[in-house]
């Protein structure tokens, strides 16, 4: 069947091969293959008693005709790939001043050339790095409740370690492990965050330290 609307010079057809759903929208010397969007229903319903009739049900029933439809933007903006499972944790405040221990995987990377060919890289983190410390902790070091003393990532090198928050979770890193703090004194908590900390066994601990320029904040889990 086919109808021609004069006010929009279109051609609306219905192929008894699809459903009553879809059809072609077309100028006669160009056509184009699309499905209805309920939009265009009610804008050619003055057109097509059938449509006018049914242009209810019809919207309904769109989302699953296996027609091919135009895709949204949201559809079109595929996800960057990321790393399968890069794993990092975190010491963080809630506003009472409560430290709490978080597990979580990191995203947020762009594939790019970084030295030669493409790889994962993520460097922005919130503030520039401000202080690059390598240290190692004494074999039975223990350290009573304190505040880190920066916004900071620390990378275990060798040997193992231990941080207990305030909430009661206690948790020990391997070589390997990085951890991301920012309970400093200066935290905008109600009272300033602390957690407990020591050296595991019997061998020194050694590790990176990478401080921030990044300001401490509060009930922010996993902002990587």
């Amino acid at each position: 069947m086919r109808k021609v609307c004069c006010a929009q010079r279109k051609a609306v057809v219905y192929p008894s091969s699809l459903p009553r759903n879809s059809f072609f929208l077309a100028r006669i010397s160009a056509p184009i293959f699309l499905q209805c969007h309920p939009d265009v229903i009610a804008s050619i319903s003055c057109c097509s008693p059938r449509l006018r009739s049914s242009s209810s049900s019809s919207r309904s029933r769109l989302s699953k005709s296996p027609v091919l439809r135009m895709a949204t933007s949201k559809e079109a903006a595929e996800p960057s790939p990321q790393p399968k499972n890069f794993r990092y944790y975190q010491i963080y405040a809630s506003e009472d001043g409560t430290t709490h221990f978080g597990e979580w995987k990191m995203t947020g990377f762009d594939l790019q050339a970084y030295s030669s060919k493409p790889q994962y890289v993520r460097s922005d983190f919130g503030g520039e790095p401000t202080k690059l410390v390598f240290t190692e902790l004494a074999a039975g070091l223990e350290q009573p409740l304190h505040s880190c003393p920066a916004v900071q990532f620390v990378v275990t090198l060798s040997g193992s370690w231990y941080v207990k928050t305030t909430d009661g979770t206690k948790f020990e890193f391997k070589p390997g492990d990085v951890l991301f703090q920012d309970n400093t004194k200066n935290s905008p908590a109600n009272t300033p965050p602390e957690h407990f900390s020591g050296v595991v066994g019997d061998e020194p601990c050694q590790q990176m330290i990478v401080q921030l320029s990044r300001p401490p904040q509060v009930n922010e889990a996993n902002p990587f």
